[in-house]
């Protein structure tokens, strides 16, 4: 039995959803171990920055879109971005949790920055869960108003990222 991408997505946003407090899973090698509260149980676990994550082609390549939205009032917990929103602003969420890195790898260019026009499809940063680096897209056209999370942070699903201008 083997893991695949969405398979990972799924059991994360059902752990989300779920009163569970810790989750680990091993299938194949693959080892999982997510907590709520911030801690594991007995799991030493470090991250790194990302010497170089490689670059994807094809239909395989993994990409997960940014939805924007205005500020959800079921959001159980204010982030530490969120600030109120200019009319015609949106923010551009995390679509899962993970850590947030501006460049393919450090020292390279950031995919965007403050001021900077996107289109639909820009890879505005990557999210890393357990080594695996997935591309975040926005799916909206504006221009980057302000970034609210740093490079090496840690976010939950549905955390603000960037406010955009919508074009």
């Amino acid at each position: 039995m083997s893991i695949n991408n969405e398979e990972i997505r799924n059991l994360l946003h059902f752990f989300e959803k779920s009163d569970w407090q810790e989750l680990r899973l091993e299938v194949e090698g693959v080892k999982l171990a997510v907590s709520k509260n911030g801690s594991l149980s007995h799991v030493a676990s470090t991250h790194v920055a990302p010497a170089h994550v490689p670059v994807q082609t094809g239909a395989a390549a993994p990409v997960v879109t940014a939805a924007p939205t205005a500020v959800k009032a079921h959001s159980s917990a204010p982030h530490a971005g969120v600030q109120e929103l200019a009319p015609g602003q949106v923010y551009l969420r995390a679509p899962s949790l993970g850590v947030i890195w501006g460049q393919s790898k450090p020292g390279a260019p950031s995919f965007v920055s403050e001021g900077e026009m996107i289109e639909i499809g820009t890879t505005v940063c990557l999210i890393e869960v357990m080594k695996l680096f997935t591309q975040v897209t926005s799916n909206v056209q504006g221009r980057i108003v302000r970034r609210l999370v740093a490079d090496g942070e840690m976010v939950e699903h549905d955390t603000p990222l960037f406010i955009i201008e919508v074009a």
